[in-house]
């Protein structure tokens, strides 16, 4: 009998209240005698995973373990033997304990402490102070951002990171230093010669620091720092590739036009922007643009026109964005207009905008507030990844699914949520379609008339999921008509 393969890798993720920060009540059991002997990798986020640290512990070939979001209270000193763990991540555990019993674990090149709460501060700070793996390359002590950096006060001492701590990591490429009560951009970042990703996150950095930045930086994050004008040293990280400005409200743009280098620019979650920069057009590496959440955006899209090498758009809930402008970013091929309401008669034609897009492949218009799939969709021929979930309205379901006929090349459709009573008879033309969800739709299983026999036709189908859909689907007959397909369903 041919032996299975051990174990070496295991990742398993539960939605549920995880992306709210807390875990979900779902647990994942590994076995403590005998452990699994080649299990190098695992990653249980958003489970409940405090009573499963013994037995992780015994893991002792484990050189990743990501853990986030795992309603975790202590770290048993047992897992101060996983000396061989390069990556640590137990991000968004709030106020756990227990940092101490990670002194040894000398072997770590990338350690998490995210999103961990302010009363383990003291216990992380003494933790670098005397920790074994001065070898780190990422480190990230990011914290919710505090009330008092929003407001007026100043932070508390101890809520602000000791800098001089930094100094022990002289191999950092990566540093996040989110909320960590900093007001002048430290010093001892000149001693940190391998730098070239730096975030900071609510912090009112003080104008005369902005020198200290390190030009060799290719990924800068400034997010919710106060910022009304873009520092002029910003200028000189001529190397800059990723730029990331959330939660700004910035209107002076100067120092912005000497990054040529830019690949990727985010402006997300400010409520100022009435429009696009025009200097945004100088920048003509851009592949990524992001400016999601930005709710009064009305123009300025076609100041990336000249961004020839532009693929991917984020324009989230901008309720208002121009569509029409779309059509001069021809090289689009992923564009996300979640959220965006085209419920009005005039927004729902300006849709029409999408059908110029030849390049896109990857179309999410997820909670846009349409009645039926817009007709410019059927141009787009090269689509592989169509999100249409959360659509429809109070009146009925999402209709004219003919448009999708067009779609032979599409690989991933999510129909969550789309008040569906019966399998639309178009989508047997989907022949290239490898994974279909149609979560959130009660009344298809309950209907005596589902049309599951309509899914026969999807050969390449291997995952079928209908989470959340009030009742037991009917396993037996979904595995008469889609043998080859994994069916996920969960009853709730």
């Amino acid at each position: 009998m041919a032996r299975r393969p051990a174990v070496q890798e295991l990742a398993v993720e539960a939605e549920c209240r995880a992306s709210r920060g807390w875990p979900s009540s779902w647990a994942l059991a590994l076995p403590a005698s005998p452990p699994l002997p080649c299990l190098a990798a695992l990653k249980a986020e958003g489970l409940s995973m405090q009573a499963s640290l013994p037995a992780i512990a015994r893991h002792t070939a484990l050189t990743r373990l990501e853990l986030p979001i795992c309603g975790l209270q202590s770290l048993p000193a047992p897992l101060g033997a996983l000396t061989a763990l390069r990556c640590l991540d137990l991000s968004s555990n709030w106020d756990v304990q227990g940092w101490e019993h990670l002194v040894s674990l000398a072997a770590l090149t990338k350690l998490n402490m995210d999103y961990c709460g302010l009363a383990p501060l003291p216990q992380q700070h003494s933790l670098l102070a005397g920790a074994s793996f001065t070898g780190l390359h990422s480190l990230a002590l990011g914290q919710d951002i505090p009330e008092e950096v929003l407001g007026d006060e100043e932070p508390t001492p101890s809520d602000t990171l000791p800098t001089e701590l930094l100094l022990r990591y002289t191999r950092l490429t990566h540093l996040d230093l989110t909320g960590c009560g900093l007001t002048s951009l430290p010093n001892e970042l000149s001693s940190l010669p391998a730098l070239s990703s730096l975030s900071f996150a609510g912090c009112r950095l003080a104008d005369a620091s902005w020198e200290r930045l390190p030009i060799r930086l290719t990924s800068l994050a400034l997010i919710e720092c106060r910022l009304g004008k873009l520092p002029t040293q910003l200028s000189l990280l001529t190397g800059l590739q990723t730029l990331a400005l959330r939660r700004n409200s910035i209107g002076s743009w100067g120092p912005i036009t000497a990054l040529t280098g830019l690949t990727s620019l985010h402006l997300g979650n400010s409520g100022s922007y009435t429009a696009l920069p025009h200097q945004l057009s100088t920048l003509h590496q851009l592949r990524e643009v992001e400016v999601s959440f930005c709710r009064f955006l009305t123009s300025g899209l076609y100041h990336l026109s000249g961004c020839t090498q532009l693929t991917r758009l984020h324009a989230d809930y901008c309720p208002d964005v121009a569509l029409g402008e779309l059509s001069a970013l021809s090289a689009l091929c992923a564009l996300s207009l979640q959220g965006c309401d085209f419920s009005s008669a005039g927004r729902a034609a300006a849709l029409g905008a999408l059908s110029g897009l030849h390049h896109l492949v990857s179309l999410n218009i997820h909670d846009a507030h349409i009645e039926e799939v817009p007709a410019a969709v059927s141009a787009l021929t090269g689509l592989t990844c169509l999100d249409i979930s959360y659509t429809g309205s109070s009146s009925g379901p999402l209709y004219g699914w003919k448009h999708l006929m067009p779609l032979r090349q599409l690989v991933s459709l999510d129909l969550t949520s789309c008040g569906l009573t019966c399998i639309p008879p178009h989508l047997r033309a989907l022949t290239a379609l490898q994974q279909l969800r149609l979560d959130r739709n009660p009344a298809l299983a309950a209907s005596p008339h589902p049309g599951w026999h309509l899914l026969e036709p999807l050969s390449r189908l291997t995952f079928l999921s209908l989470l959340y859909c009030g009742v037991a689907a009917p396993l037996a007959e979904l595995r008469a008509v889609l043998g080859h397909a994994r069916v996920c369903t969960y009853t709730c």
